[in-house]
């Protein structure tokens, strides 16, 4: 796990490929149980969650869906966790 920054032109390339899925994503609400299972995530303190990234967890976690991520922390708290998600890598 580093703490580096993406530089500019990763950043752009994740903004082409963004751009080239998002017609394929499936965008899922946030609902109260959604907020309950963050709630409970965030229980487990040891993992260095965040709260919007037990948001994240919580709505991946109730759909049964794979979480995608490009930050390494995320990503590994998730497994931590037992919920499936896998990181991403921006292009060198």
């Amino acid at each position: 796990m580093s703490n580096r920054q993406i530089s500019e032109t990763q950043w752009l390339d994740v903004q082409e490929q963004y751009h080239l899925l998002k017609a394929h994503f499936v965008w899922l609400p946030v609902t109260d149980k959604d907020y309950k299972t963050a709630s409970d995530l965030l229980k487990h303190w040891q993992t260095g969650l965040r709260a919007g990234d037990a948001l994240h967890l919580a709505v991946a976690t109730n759909h049964n869906a794979l979480l995608l991520s490009l930050d390494e922390r995320l990503v590994k708290a998730a497994k931590e966790l037992g919920i499936a998600a896998e990181g991403l890598r921006a292009s060198e």
